[in-house]
């Protein structure tokens, strides 16, 4: 979560591109941001609209990244935009264990 004059999604973006890196997911290939599931516009109401997207990891939806919407951040008295990320841990470190197997080819 960042806290800023700015909304800064880069900043959120970036750490979660860290992440990512870390347990082995390139960009594009083994995860992705996107406001559609299944083909539909599905994205969680506590982002701005037009400002959130849903992360998919293996084709999976395992959490979402956005700037908070304004009603949420006057409920928790909040006086400068917010953004975040939230992703199922359980997933990412299913998937870090899927690709830290050895390999049989050996």
């Amino acid at each position: 979560m960042y806290i800023g004059a700015e909304s800064a999604f880069e900043v959120v973006q970036g750490v979660l591109d860290l992440l990512m890196t870390k347990i082995g997911a390139k960009f594009s290939v083994d995860y992705s941001l996107d406001d559609k599931i299944n083909g539909e516009v599905k994205v969680d109401p506590m982002y701005f609209p037009k400002r959130g997207a849903n992360i998919f990891l293996g084709g999976k939806a395992i959490g979402s990244i956005g700037v908070l919407h304004p009603a949420v951040l006057e409920k928790y008295h909040l006086k400068h935009p917010v953004t975040c990320f939230e992703v199922k841990l359980g997933d990412l470190f299913d998937f870090f264990k899927a690709k830290s197997k050895p390999s049989d080819a050996l």
